[in-house]
């Protein structure tokens, strides 16, 4: 869990940052290795004075994921 307190300093210590479409999917998925940070990301948001933004772009390749396995819930998690 230390790389994800460090990972969370950073973020705090940045203010602005870019979210890629691979941190949505980790956290979505619950991915196995990367989604404890993904979500970690998401926590930070929430709870910290911080902003993160994403392009346009990582929507529609989140959506086209989604559509492709069917799996509508998938959105809803």
């Amino acid at each position: 869990m230390g790389e994800i307190a460090a990972l969370t300093k950073q973020l705090r210590r940045t203010g602005l940052f870019g979210i890629d479409t691979c941190v949505f999917i980790y956290a979505f998925e619950r991915h196995p290795d990367y989604g404890p940070a993904a979500k970690s990301v998401f926590r930070t948001l929430q709870t910290e004075h911080c902003r993160g933004v994403a392009s346009i772009l990582a929507l529609g390749e989140i959506l086209t994921g989604v559509k492709k396995l069917g799996n509508v819930s998938q959105q809803l998690r």
